[in-house]
């Protein structure tokens, strides 16, 4: 067997011999941990909003139950300022 010859047989061994443990590796721990981890990601982004929204009202609750309506521009124009209607509402009458 000439340099060249043994040198492709060479790599090619190493090859065999290192690529399955890799192939293993990611098969048995690499992949199932990722999808754990997108699983909690998905699950983390599902309760999130809620999680907000539920924070949200237990600050705000004051007992005034206008929640809505203390945060809307358009409640301070009970005086009906003629200015604020204008601009804000337009000519909605």
């Amino acid at each position: 067997m000439n340099f060249r010859t043994k040198t492709v047989w060479a790599i090619m061994v190493e090859f065999a011999a290192v690529w399955p443990p890799i192939a293993g590796l990611e098969v048995w721990i690499v992949r199932p941990s990722f999808q754990k981890w997108r699983k909690d990601q998905a699950s983390e982004v599902g309760t999130r909003p809620n999680a907000a929204t539920q924070n949200e009202l237990r600050r705000s609750d004051n007992g005034s139950g206008n929640w809505w309506a203390e945060r809307d521009g358009a409640y301070v124009a009970g005086d009906r300022a003629p200015a604020f209607v204008r601009t804000n509402l337009g000519g909605w009458r």
